[in-house]
């Protein structure tokens, strides 16, 4: 079985809401890590569940910030 400590640091996956939010803001705490989950439900961040924990991958999350960055909303879901 492949446990989080198996994974590279800079795979492409990042595991887990305070994560998410160190990439997206550069720093996490407990706002920012409630702002990914806000992201994720009302505006599409491009997140996936694997039980009880959030995932994305750093190359979806990177396209969603270009596309913010240049006015284009993806379709609601």
């Amino acid at each position: 079985m492949t446990t989080e400590k198996d994974i590279p640091k800079d795979a492409d996956l990042i595991g887990g809401g305070d994560r998410i939010a160190q990439f997206l803001f550069g720093q996490a705490d407990e706002q920012l890590r409630r702002e990914v989950y806000h992201l994720a439900e009302h505006h599409d961040l491009p997140v996936f569940k694997v039980g009880n924990k959030i995932y994305a991958r750093k190359t979806r999350l990177t396209e969603w910030i270009k596309s913010r960055e240049a006015g284009v909303e993806p379709p609601r879901r």
